[in-house]
């Protein structure tokens, strides 16, 4: 029974119209060129949004946080910038010593981000000035975790 089971969802798998080829899996960075850009901008989700930000000659890889007010990302650059969620306007940037390829966190008015050089810096939420900054050696593409 065993074997008539495991012919019959062969066949089945090989006869089927739609069968999966590798070519049809997405590829990392969701293009050949690893851009992580969606070609989307229509749609009712797209008509809702009051305003857009985007930072000139650079790309924002890390997911935004929104926090009191402020949207925080970090991006290629080497930037991490927090703009007004009511208006989309810059409230503040800050200048790590490399990329910022990963999702910055939030907590208790303090930004945390990873550069990918293996730094970790604190930045106060309402102004973005360094609170510190620790060398951990190797990369830093992880975001940071908070814990307490």
């Amino acid at each position: 029974m065993k074997t008539a089971s495991t012919l019959a969802v062969l066949t089945l798998l090989l006869l089927a119209p739609d069968a999966a080829r590798p070519d049809d899996w997405a590829r990392p960075g969701l293009s050949d060129g690893r851009a992580r850009l969606s070609a989307e901008t229509s749609g009712s989700l797209f008509s809702q949004v009051p305003w857009n930000f985007a930072p000139a000659a650079t790309r924002a890889v890390g997911s935004p946080v929104a926090a009191d007010g402020t949207v925080v990302f970090g991006a290629y650059d080497g930037k991490v910038r927090a703009v007004r969620a009511t208006n989309g306007t810059l409230a503040w940037q800050f200048t790590a010593t490399s990329e910022i390829v990963a999702s910055v966190a939030v907590h208790l008015g303090r930004v945390f981000a990873t550069s990918s050089d293996g730094n970790v810096y604190a930045l106060r939420l309402s102004d973005g000035a360094l609170l510190w900054q620790v060398a951990l050696g190797g990369l830093g593409n992880s975001s940071p975790a908070v814990v307490g």
